[in-house]
């Protein structure tokens, strides 16, 4: 068994690709495709995978999924790392996709944002990393992150994907919000 070490970007449109040997995000990424309700790209992996590249996910043209909807696109027997962001979450109309990361395999969740027009930060745990993310249709607003709410210093945090924050557990402790 040889290592892959990816450092560009593994595609699954449609299909399943394995992968019998050890395989590390050397900065590559991940890309899945949701074509339909029973049709998606998925990988699969027997050994432990190491995540270390940023994720992305597209729908087929015209497909909406409809919210509930799950799709299990990485398995694995073990993990460690995270993604460095995420891409395509947002998929319009009210809806979104909820990345989730268990024990042995990682996920998307079709879920819906509230009703009103302001945008709320979804907070998701991957790992032992937290992602913090808003949608991209409120593109006017930006998070900002202080470590004092005694006498909050709100500056701009540093995004690591499109409205997206992915905090790793050895930064200080830090309370975030939006502004327009």
């Amino acid at each position: 068994n040889v290592a892959f070490n990816n450092a560009g970007l593994v595609d699954a449109q449609t299909g399943v690709l394995y992968f019998a040997s050890s395989f590390a995000e050397a900065g590559g990424g991940f890309s899945v495709r949701i074509n339909d309700a029973t049709s998606w790209g998925q990988m699969l992996f027997s050994n432990a995978l190491t995540f270390g590249g940023p994720f992305t996910v597209t729908s087929s043209a015209g497909y909406i999924p409809t919210a509930g909807n799950q799709f299990q696109v990485l398995s694995f027997a073990s993990s460690s790392g995270g993604f460095t962001a995420y891409y395509g979450l947002h998929l319009g109309g009210r809806l979104k996709f909820a990345p989730r990361l268990n024990p042995k395999d990682f996920s998307l969740e079709v879920g819906t944002y509230p009703v009103d027009a302001s945008p709320t930060l979804s907070l998701y745990r991957l790992g032992n990393n937290l992602l913090i993310w808003w949608p991209t249709a409120f593109s006017n607003y930006v998070a900002v992150s202080t470590t004092n709410l005694a006498a909050p210093t709100w500056t701009p945090a540093s995004l690591t994907g499109p409205n997206q924050l992915l905090i790793l557990p050895n930064q200080p402790q830090q309370y975030f919000r939006l502004m327009e």
